[in-house]
């Protein structure tokens, strides 16, 4: 059998280190030492375990499922902005990590 994805708009953001995210989670800054000190975050999901955020990386929300965080490449294959979101980015300087919905759907 085949199947499709569902139609499901979600709400999404990139991480790069010392910018603000637009979504209502909190990230946890990594401390440690090295390379990743400053560039690295962690996100703590519903059961509390730690998710790593890395820099580029996607954090996607959609209601009643748990965060997800996706590459670029991921999150660019799965996503793409709805007709609303395109209409409003062209009419002003929204960015591009709002109103997502999965590819091939209206």
């Amino acid at each position: 059998m085949k199947y499709q994805t569902r139609v499901v708009e979600v709400e999404a953001a990139q991480y790069f280190p010392g910018e603000e995210i637009d979504l209502p989670v909190k990230l946890i800054k990594y401390e440690g030492v090295g390379g990743y000190a400053g560039r690295l975050s962690y996100l703590k999901n519903p059961k509390g375990d730690l998710m790593t955020v890395r820099p580029s990386d996607w954090i996607v929300l959609s209601e009643g499922l748990p965060p997800k965080i996706l590459t670029d490449d991921e999150f660019h294959t799965t996503y793409e902005l709805t007709k609303q979101a395109r209409r409003a980015k062209k009419s002003s300087t929204e960015p591009d990590n709002t109103h997502l919905r999965v590819p091939g759907t209206s």
